[in-house]
């Protein structure tokens, strides 16, 4: 009875982290596809590049351990020529990853704060001249740009997590 309590809050936990995630993907979704699958996929790529990167280079010093009198340079002038492949990838998966956050986080914000200005126009004028108001919608726009920060952030967690599993499984 005890172990089906702790699955269920297991699952339940992890319901409530898919449920969490995936409220912060949809406003990134609605503002862009494309920046949102390139953030999405630069995440997930890094990761799985760090391990395959980690394998080729076990696999190199296998090599040159294995073979201490007659070198099989072509086999390790391929791995290496692989690291160097991986490696290039890298720098190009960090500059996708960066000119993406870039600009999704400021398509985010610009969409945070047309909503903002169209709800504040949809208020009665009266509401305009109440310093209390004004107070809120200047709390709002703060609030928004920490939002912006807040879906950054879930989206960097996909890499994390890919990492942490990745270990997990591997060790």
């Amino acid at each position: 009875m005890l172990k089906k309590i702790k699955v269920s809050k297991f699952e339940e936990k992890t319901e409530d982290f898919i449920e969490v995630f995936s409220w912060c993907i949809k406003p990134s979704w609605k503002v862009s596809h494309l920046y949102t699958i390139l953030r999405v996929s630069a995440e997930l790529l890094n990761p799985l590049l760090n391990i395959v990167a980690v394998f080729i280079s076990r696999q190199i010093i296998n090599h040159i351990s294995a073979s201490v009198g007659n070198f099989n340079t072509f086999s390790i002038y391929n791995l290496l020529l692989l690291m160097d492949l991986i490696a290039l990838l890298k720098v190009i998966m960090i500059k996708v990853q960066i000119y993406s956050r870039i600009v999704h986080s400021e398509q985010l914000d610009h969409w945070i704060t047309r909503n903002m200005i169209e709800f504040s126009f949809n208020v009665d004028l009266a509401y305009f001249d109440n310093p209390n108001y004004q107070d809120k919608i200047t709390s709002a726009m703060r609030d928004g740009s920490i939002l912006v920060q807040a879906l950054g952030s879930s989206i960097s967690a996909i890499s994390a997590i890919i990492s942490f599993l990745i270990a997990f499984v591997i060790l």
